[in-house]
């Protein structure tokens, strides 16, 4: 029996050395923290976002694709086979002289030109909305974690005044209900906090995700969420700048040239009765509305940017004032309460109205640098992915 005993407790020795060591190697593998800037962020994500390596793939798909029909429009001619075939078929023959007439007219290269441009901008494309989305991440980490700095400023006033509020109470200069007051506030200001850290990590998760890092990952962000007056903003040559740029009124305007084309065509083999010839003539209506449609929608795009960066800037000098005469209004709260005149609830409220345009004044400051970020994007080539065109 004592045998046995002897080989179970050398056993459980065994386990326990086996267990620090892997506790040890755990430690030893803890990740280090990683520390970004806002510009190392977004060169970090275009290095290592997929979506950029499948863009690429997809430029070299298009680049075959176009030297393939390159090729073919090269070599283009209707066989006296196929034209014998297609005599007793007047339609058909309608829709291949149709062919020959867009490729005399250069529409099919043109389209094929314009795809292939089109995979390219697209890449651009994804870099821009890959760009955008480190940016804004990067802010919405910064924003969680003033709130955070926020949220344990309040617990820690509300300690200081819960702590000013037991010594007055063991002078009898206060009631016990008025002490389970500051102590109630206390917990209040414990839980804002702990709530103010979860949304913390959880934008951290979220820019994590975004750059292509484990989830867990602990990263530090160098810069800071501040107010810094952009340059002059003439709103009328940033419209036309938009205008210029835009990768998807670049592909509509184009389109409508080729639209107008094939109508040409249209024109010169259906005639004006028949169903195919209506056909193209609505096409070429549509690609005319859309290119309308585009076009304001850019400009509207860029003047909702500038109103909504304006609006946040003036609101920021609103805040700013809100915060001081919050803390002054938190001051005389704190003397009126030590002198008797001002009760637990009066402190309590002061507190948190300061905390709250402290919070006011933080989220317009972040609603500043996002509306900026807006309007410089609104200006450039755009961030939605382009489809490839189909002409009838």
């Amino acid at each position: 029996m004592k045998r046995v005993l002897t080989v179970l407790t050398a056993l459980m020795l065994l386990f326990s050395v086996i267990s620090i060591g892997y506790c040890t190697d755990d430690s030893d593998s803890s990740q280090k923290v990683m520390n970004f800037n806002l510009q190392q962020a977004v060169d970090y994500a275009l290095k290592h976002n997929r979506d950029i390596l499948i863009q690429d793939l997809n430029v070299k798909k298009a680049e075959l694709f176009y030297e393939k029909e390159m090729k073919r429009l090269d070599k283009y001619e209707v066989s006296k086979e196929d034209s014998e075939k297609m005599a007793f078929e007047p339609w058909k023959m309608s829709a291949q002289i149709m062919e020959e007439m867009k490729n005399d007219m250069g529409v099919t290269k043109r389209a094929i030109e314009l795809n292939f441009q089109i995979a390219k901008w697209n890449k651009e494309i994804k870099q821009n909305e890959i760009k955008y989305n480190v940016e804004k991440a990067y802010y919405d980490v910064m924003q969680a974690l003033k709130r955070v700095e926020i949220a344990k400023e309040s617990l820690d006033l509300a300690k200081k005044q819960y702590e000013q509020s037991k010594k007055m109470f063991e002078l009898g200069l206060l009631s016990n209900q008025e002490l389970l007051e500051m102590e109630c506030a206390v917990s209040q200001a414990q839980t804002s906090y702990t709530s103010a850290q979860m949304g913390y990590q959880f934008q951290k998760m979220n820019f994590n995700n975004i750059l292509g890092l484990p989830l867990d990952q602990e990263i530090k962000l160098d810069q800071i969420i501040q107010y810094e007056k952009h340059d002059k903003i003439e709103l009328q040559d940033s419209i036309e700048k938009a205008l210029k740029n835009n990768a998807l009124l670049k592909t509509v305007k184009e389109k409508v040239e080729l639209t107008k084309l094939v109508f040409k065509a249209a024109e010169a083999v259906y005639p004006k009765n028949t169903y195919k010839y209506k056909e193209y003539e609505i096409g070429l209506e549509e690609a005319i509305k859309n290119l309308e449609m585009v076009e304001k929608g850019i400009e509207m795009e860029v003047r909702m940017a500038y109103i909504k960066l304006l609006t946040a800037e003036k609101q920021i000098k609103t805040c700013e004032m809100a915060v001081k005469k919050s803390e002054e209004a938190l001051r005389l709260a704190m003397l009126g309460y030590e002198a008797g005149q001002k009760t637990p609830n009066d402190v309590t409220k002061a507190r948190i109205e300061l905390m709250r345009a402290k919070n006011d004044l933080a989220s317009q400051i972040y609603n500043y640098n996002i509306a900026l970020l807006d309007f410089k994007y609104s200006t450039g080539l755009g961030k939605r992915e382009l489809q490839e065109i189909y002409l009838r």
